[in-house]
């Protein structure tokens, strides 16, 4: 007994195991080397929340006259004014539409907001209106271009 009791001593002192009385060591709860390398594996870009625009442009219409109607698309006048059906996200007190604005690649103002119908949600500008592209609705921190948008003939 008093051999093994020894030998076992002896294996201690010489670092070949743990004393009975001591525990293995516990991981510790800081952050390994290795830790920020797992959680970015697990985090994608499709975890990422998406940000979404307070609007976006349901239709886009050239009209001769600032009221749509069948005779405003049909006249074969020149179209000054530009018609916007505005889809919006946002709780209501963000819809102020007098906030918007047309403007060109240089981000000049192009036309002239000539009203809203809040109703049919509606923006309408009074421009020249020959192409539309290049050019940019532009409001509460959101831009779209008019150009992805096929204009109504």
């Amino acid at each position: 007994m008093k051999r093994k009791v020894t030998l076992f001593l002896l294996s201690i002192l010489a670092g070949c195991g743990p004393a009975p009385t001591q525990r293995a060591p516990e991981p510790s709860p800081l952050p390994t080397a290795e830790a920020p390398a797992k959680a970015n594996r697990l985090v994608s870009k499709h975890d990422e929340p998406k940000v979404v625009p307070p609007w976006d442009i349901s239709s886009v219409t050239k009209l001769s006259t600032a009221r749509p109607g069948r005779a405003a698309v049909a006249d074969a006048g020149p179209k000054e004014y530009l018609r916007f059906v505005v889809h919006y996200t946002g709780t209501p007190e963000a819809r102020k539409k007098h906030k918007f604005r047309v403007l060109n690649q240089r981000g000049e103002e192009v036309g002239e907001l000539w009203g809203w119908d809040d109703d049919r949600s509606t923006v309408i500008f009074k421009g020249r209106w020959s192409s539309l592209d290049g050019l940019y609705l532009v409001g509460l921190r959101h831009r779209e271009p008019l150009i992805a948008i096929a204009p109504a003939k």
